[in-house]
Formats: C-alpha cells, structure tokens, sequence
C-alpha cells in the first residue's frame, strides 16, 4: 500500500473528528464551554491558555486574529466581536482583573447578623436551632412548644427568640404560617405606613377569593365599598408576600419551580454605540474562557525528539490539543456571523417590541453562511441575547415566526370593545394584511394565555354583575 493511500483513513477520521467535535462545542451555552475548556486544560497539557493580544488603542482583548473591530470596523454595518465575559473587570494596565467570585450571604448568617448582639448566649443557641429549622419559605415548620421540648428551654425564651426571629429582615420571617407571615408584615408596616382598613380582615378570612380577584364578594362580606377592597388587594399585593424567606436574594435556597422564561445570563449582547441612535448595533459575543487557546509550542518542539510510544502518546495529545482549539475557533466564527446577521435583520425588533420581528428561517440563514440547517440550530440552541432594554431572550425567539402575529392578536384582544370570536380576529388580521387561519388564532390564543371570546364573555358579566351589587 502506498504512503497516499495509508493516510486517507486517517485524515478522514480527523476531519470526522473536526466535524463532530465544532458541532459539539455549538450546541452548548457559554458556561457548559467553559466546563469543558477547563476540563480538557486540566488533563491535557498541549493545550494551554494565554492572555488575549489587545488594541493598543481601546485596551480590548482580541480573541481572533485581526484588527480591533471596534476601533477598525471592516465594513458598514454591525459591529460583532468575541468579548471578555461579564463580571470579569480589567485593572489599570487594562489586564483582566480575576478576583474570587464573592459567595452569597447565607439568610441564617443575616439572621444572627441582626439579633446576635441582643442575646445572651444561651439564647443565641436557641436562635441557631430555630433558624436551621426554617424551611426554603422562610418559615418554621414546629410550634415553639415542641422546640423548647426538644431544647429542654424554657417555653418563654423560645417565644423570645422567636418573636426577635419576626422582627428581622425579611420581615415575617419565622412565622409559622403563611397568613402569620402576611399579619407579621402588616404590623412592622403600620409602623410607618398607613395601611388600608381592609387588609387584615381580608387576610384572616377571605385570601381565597382574593386570590381569584372576587373583589365584590370580599366586599359585600365585609360591607366595605368595592374602591377600598380593590385598594386593600393592591397594598397586599405590592407590599406582602406569604413566603418572606423568597426574597431574600443572599441565601442558598431557590424557588421550587423558577420561571422558565425568566433568564439571568447571557451569551451574547446588542447594544447601541454611544451618542449614535442611528447608529449600527454592536453586539458582544462573549468567549467562554478570558484568553485565547493555543499548543503549547514547547511541547510541540519535544515531541519531534521523541520516539517509539512516547511520541505517539504525545503526538496523540497534541492532535487533540489543536482540534479543540480548532474547532472552538470555528464555532465562534459561526456565532459571531450568525449575530451579525441577526443585528442586521432583526434591527427593529432588537430596539423594539415583538411585534417588528420579522420571520426568518434557520435553512435561510443556513443558505447564507453556506453551513447545513443543523448547525444554525445547533448555534441557536440553549443560548440567549441580552437587547438594549434589558430583556434576555433565547435567540431562539428570532427564528419565532409566530412571535409578531401573536403580539397583534393579543393587542387586538386587548381593545375589543365586546368579546371578539377567533373568526373575527382572523378577519381583523387579514384587513392588516396578515392572512391567518380561524385554527391559528386559537392556537395564538391559546399561547398569550387569553381565554376563548364566550369565556371571556362569562367573566365580563361576573365583574358587571359583582360592580351593580357593590
């Protein structure tokens, strides 16, 4: 066999390789790259991690090579670039500064905090078993009865603490009930506050039709004018929460079930340039490690004096130490064109509500960068955007060519003057030039969360029916 022909597995295995491992690093966000970048450093020492070359003008760390493209943009248009993750400062050199990240505050720590220096040390003792037992609600799950059994204290010092426990920040904390919790707060408010004559009593005993906005029943069973019931409910709602150990945002619980919309990081942004509102966008691209991947050149230079399986294993290492640098190299060149295109076309969306979004499609982006359908999915997944007026999106919602239909039917729904079937909002959508399916707009519908037009239609009559009684 000839040498040609012996190396053409091999290079269709690598190339293989390239291909599987580029699509990888793709599909995951900017921490998961992060995990596995710190990973492969760790047990791979061919591949190593050095400082970012920098402008020598704006001191901005360069990831790929090239000029600044901030201060030397390369066409008219957005300006997108790999920058250096949030969080992460730079110090008068303009080297980025790394401190370790400050850990959160635990809430029993912020408890003791506040009534420490008021206790004596038996009572401190007291406080540190009734603050463990707070559940993730911030409230305790035992009567002081059965804690001072279990303390062998007396039943006064354990309602002592206790009461003290209540009277921290967050207010409520402690109780041993959500309405407790809710009474607890109104007291420390009335302090300061004026609160409406209606908030205890609809708390002891009408919560339930509270919560479902029965404002007319409440006020008919408290012979109170329906105005000051709906002032009372709004008070509670601005002002108490049954759960005090939720907001506290130092400590180490989460709430059971987090929003799934609600997103905290993200892996790119789009901002204006300062002073220029006509201005293009520029979006920062965050790179998932502060420095830039490289082979160890040392390394590189030894392996070609060694030999036998000593070679190989480190030829191995540095082969596998360039195709992740390689292949991280690639998947944030697709990213950083896919923003660009994103800026480009979705300008007013970005700047604007949903309603300017315009549909696109991956397999047209695709078409564009002349990549395959899978891997723009691939770039959109399981990352989000951060807009100029600070919503975080995934950036699947640029590809939501529902999102803008659904914005005008909710706003049609909003302004009907009598409840308007999904016939009529189909209709009312094509005069606009949008020719959508009666099916389509339940669907919609349906997804904004808003009731069918009878139903609708119900709820109008009870809230008539519950004004003419009041």
């Amino acid at each position: 066999m000839l040498p040609a022909q012996r190396a053409i597995p091999r290079i269709r295995q690598t190339a293989t390789a390239h291909l599987t491992q580029t699509m990888n690093l793709l599909g995951l966000s900017r921490a998961e790259q992060g995990e596995f970048l710190n990973s492969v450093l760790a047990s791979n020492p061919a591949l190593e991690l050095t400082k970012p070359t920098r402008c020598p003008t704006c001191r901005r760390a360069l990831y790929l090579p090239g000029p600044c493209p901030v201060c030397h943009p390369a066409r008219e248009g957005p300006i997108v670039f790999l920058a250096t993750p949030p969080g992460r400062g730079r110090d008068e050199s303009g080297e980025e500064n790394l401190p370790e990240p400050a850990q959160p505050e635990r809430l029993s720590d912020f408890l003791l905090r506040q009534i420490g220096p008021e206790l004596s040390p038996e009572e401190r003792s007291v406080a540190n078993y009734l603050i463990a037992r707070l559940d993730e609600n911030g409230l305790m799950p035992e009567s002081s009865a059965e804690a001072a059994r279990y303390l062998h204290q007396p039943l006064a010092v354990v309602e002592k603490v206790l009461h003290a426990i209540q009277r921290c920040d967050p207010p409520g904390i402690g109780a041993t009930s959500p309405i407790e919790a809710l009474l607890i707060q109104v007291e420390q408010l009335a302090e300061t506050h004026d609160v409406p004559q209606a908030v205890r009593p609809i708390i002891l005993e009408h919560l339930e039709p509270l919560a479902h906005g029965e404002f007319g029943l409440i006020a008919r069973a408290l012979s109170l004018p329906r105005p000051e019931v709906e002032a009372a409910a709004k008070f509670i709602r601005l002002n108490l929460t049954p759960y005090p150990g939720r907001t506290f945002l130092g400590h180490d619980h989460q709430p059971t079930a987090p929003d799934p919309e609600l997103y905290h990081e993200a892996e790119m942004v789009f901002r204006l340039a300062p002073n220029a509102a006509e201005g293009p966008l520029i979006v920062e691209v965050y790179a998932p490690l502060v420095g830039r991947l490289r082979v160890n050149p040392e390394i590189r230079t030894l392996v070609k004096t060694l030999s036998g399986a000593e070679r190989e294993n480190w030829e191995g290492k540095v082969e596998e130490a360039a195709l992740v640098e390689k292949c991280l190299r690639q998947s944030q060149v697709t990213v950083l064109r896919l923003a660009a295109i994103l800026a480009e076309e979705q300008r007013a969306f970005i700047l604007g509500t949903d309603r300017e979004l315009i549909p696109m499609t991956r397999a047209r982006i695709a078409a564009r960068l002349e990549v395959h359908e899978s891997t723009i999915s691939r770039a959109v997944s399981r990352k989000r955007a951060a807009l100029p007026s600070g919503r975080i999106v995934p950036l699947s919602k640029f590809f939501d060519r529902s999102l803008s239909v659904r914005d005008v039917v909710r706003s049609i729904i909003a302004e009907e003057n009598r409840p308007l079937t999904d016939t009529e909002v189909a209709g009312m959508l094509k005069e606009r030039g949008i020719p959508v399916a009666r099916r389509t707009v339940a669907k919609y519908r349906a997804m904004e969360g808003i009731l069918p037009a009878a139903l609708r239609r119900t709820q109008r009559a009870q809230r008539s029916a519950a004004l003419s009684a009041s």
